[in-house]
């Protein structure tokens, strides 16, 4: 009797052998093939999240160049700036520019911790959206695997049967095909 293969179009978890090494090297194969081709991110990346636009890249560049040529003093602020003011109104303008900037330090303090206290209330609302679409997805999946599994185990007797009458109706096709070509070699012969 031959040996008849054939390729299943669809693996069937809970009815099918379990695939061998080859065959999920080949899969595995063909995903990263498919995952080189793909250059760009999702579209709704680009959507939720734009990139950031070129004047506010530039002056992020030229801030991170300015950062780099700043020297700190060792001792703190160097008092010499402060020292060189020959008048009561040039000490009076150092004076106010001192004030004004221990001003704008301490807003800029203020901000950035009220700015962090916002972003990261987004972020932990944006996180619970996700653990909830998440979390319905699993539902979903899981919720789908039983619905497979149990078809997919109620079709297993049938599938026994089908393929065992299958096989069991090529071997008679083939056993009569070999009698009819016998019974023909014995006619051919008297």
């Amino acid at each position: 009797m031959p040996l008849l293969h054939y390729e299943p179009f669809d693996y069937l978890s809970n009815v099918d052998n379990e695939p061998t090494d080859e065959e999920l090297n080949t899969v595995k194969d063909l995903i990263s093939l498919e995952l080189k081709s793909m250059k760009n991110l999702h579209p709704k990346v680009a959507q939720m999240f734009p990139s950031i636009p070129s004047s506010i890249q530039s002056i992020l560049e030229e801030i991170d160049s300015l950062q780099d040529k700043i020297t700190f003093t060792f001792n703190g602020i160097s008092e010499s700036r402060y020292q060189e003011a020959k008048t009561n109104d040039q000490l009076d303008t150092l004076i106010s520019y001192t004030e004004i900037h221990h001003r704008s330090l301490e807003l800029l303090r203020e901000n950035t911790r009220n700015l962090y206290l916002i972003n990261n209330s987004q972020l932990e609302i944006l996180q619970e959206g996700l653990n909830t679409t998440i979390a319905h997805k699993r539902k979903l999946v899981d919720r789908i695997n039983s619905s497979r599994k149990r078809q997919q185990v109620d079709f297993r007797p049938l599938n026994e049967h089908l393929n065992k009458s299958w096989k069991e109706s090529i071997k008679s096709s083939v056993d009569y095909g070999v009698e009819c070509a016998r019974i023909e070699l014995a006619s051919l012969d008297r």
